[in-house]
């Protein structure tokens, strides 16, 4: 991921992860690389928690990796970091 996760691109993100992971048989290890997320708003959570949804009914795990520390605060903040455990 490059840029910002917010109102204007989480649909997009939440679309091109489904089609990817029903586009056959899902990847074994699904990586979200966040090293170029450079904001991310309240939607941005929202955004990953329906990847997730969309990994874990794929019968897969999603792997994020290089949480940015703004994006780890607001993952703390909504209860939902441990979804999202760091590698």
């Amino acid at each position: 991921m490059t840029g910002g996760l917010d109102r204007d691109t989480s649909d997009e993100l939440t679309v091109t992860a489904a089609a990817l992971l029903r586009s056959g048989p899902p990847p074994r290890r699904p990586r979200l690389d966040r090293a170029g997320m450079t904001l991310c708003d309240s939607l941005g959570p929202a955004a990953l928690l329906m990847v997730h949804r969309e990994a874990t009914g794929a019968g897969t795990r999603l792997h994020p990796a290089d949480r940015p520390a703004a994006l780890r605060r607001l993952l703390d903040a909504t209860g939902t970091a441990d979804l999202f455990p760091e590698p």
